[in-house]
């Protein structure tokens, strides 16, 4: 699919508070700014970890410890140090190599990361956040068989843990693997969870992008329960309004549609898009006398856009308009003389009118510009 959304897996035990190094989250930055002792730490972390990276293991275990010492509950400085022991020989825990390949993937060293998480789900099966990390990394393979092997791991930690966003890779996982049904079935449980999910999970832009997704696969009922949701959070999202109309239309609702573009239009939201919608299920629905006003807004809104003047006077032509059509398409080709299909257009609306001789030049003259248009002539 053209349009996929990205996997949005949160990897809490990542999210170390008072860390501004690799992890940039907003727990961390809250603690930066309130605990002068945690920003203290932080800055140590950071020198630890760039020491690490030197290959100085003497200096960087002084650093970390000296982080918690200031800062006990630092996850990232008890990760690094979990690194040096294992480079130590002294990493044998699961929880150790799990925390060790964590910290290894936010450095980007995925192969290495992966069979630290392998190797702590060999001492310890049953943990659900070894399966998810493992999980994301074999799901940015991106190919089927490691999608497989995503889907796999994130079930069973899911299992262990229901958790809305492995509830949502999951969804995410079958739409990539071209697999709607899988995705249709994990969707009620995803929606159940939804209610204790992060905000991150629960923002318009979360939602949009998986009901972007969802419609896209066929799955219209499922696509407005997401896009809806967008639309509410963010009134005047465009895209997501659009979105939501189109999914409307593919079950067939064509007054749902239709509420949800005029209802952006009563909201003050003016975007030739919406009105290019409209126009459409305007038109669908046998009102073609407010489809043509809905059409012109979208000219009047977005005059460069070549799609919507051609649209416009094929409306036009469409409903025996066709002097009607020509002015339009004679203000459009003077700011976009060289559009063949504008031209096109041009002699249908000629035709129409039954001037044959002016349609003839029209339609020589968008053969002239694009000789591919043969065929439709």
């Amino acid at each position: 699919m053209s349009r996929i959304l990205r996997l949005t897996v949160v990897l809490a035990m990542l999210v170390a508070p008072g860390y501004s190094g690799t992890v940039d989250s907003p727990q961390a930055k809250e603690v930066s700014r309130t605990k002068p002792a945690a920003r203290r730490a932080s800055a140590l972390v950071v020198e630890g970890a760039a020491a690490l990276e030197r290959g100085d293991a003497i200096t960087a275990k002084k650093l970390l410890r000296s982080a918690l010492a200031i800062d006990p509950t630092n996850f990232t400085a008890r990760s690094y140090l979990g690194i040096i022991a294992d480079q130590s020989g002294q990493l044998g825990s699961p929880e150790a190599r799990n925390n060790h390949g964590a910290i290894l993937l936010k450095l980007g060293r995925k192969q290495q990361a992966a069979a630290e998480f392998e190797a702590s789900l060999r001492l310890n099966p049953n943990q659900a956040g070894a399966l998810v990390n493992l999980g994301q990394i074999r799901f940015d393979g991106g190919t089927p068989q490691n999608l497989r092997l995503a889907q796999a791991l994130f079930e069973r930690a899911h299992r262990l843990a229901p958790d809305p966003e492995v509830a949502r890779a999951l969804i995410v996982v079958a739409l990539r693997l071209h697999e709607p049904q899988q995705a249709e079935k994990e969707f009620p449980e995803y929606t159940e969870l939804l209610a204790k999910a992060p905000e991150s999970l629960r923002s318009s832009k979360a939602r949009g992008e998986l009901g972007s997704a969802l419609l896209e696969a066929g799955l219209a009922k499922q696509a407005v329960v997401e896009l809806d949701a967008a639309v509410k959070g963010a009134p005047s999202d465009v895209k997501n309004i659009v979105l939501l109309a189109r999914a409307y239309q593919q079950q067939k609702d064509l007054p749902g549609a239709g509420r949800t573009l005029e209802s952006a239009i009563a909201r003050g939201v003016q975007a030739a898009p919406i009105y290019a919608t409209l126009a459409d299920v305007y038109k669908a629905t046998g009102h073609v006398e407010n489809a043509i006003p809905a059409m012109h807004r979208a000219t009047q809104l977005d005059p460069k856009s070549e799609a919507y003047r051609f649209r416009y006077a094929m409306l036009l032509t469409d409903t025996l308009a066709p002097q009607a059509a020509v002015i339009r398409l004679q203000e459009a080709l003077s700011e976009l003389p060289d559009s063949s299909r504008l031209w096109f257009a041009m002699g249908l609306a000629q035709f129409q009118d039954n001037k044959n001789e002016a349609a003839a030049k029209a339609f020589s003259h968008a053969l002239a510009l694009d000789p591919k248009m043969s065929p439709a002539l």
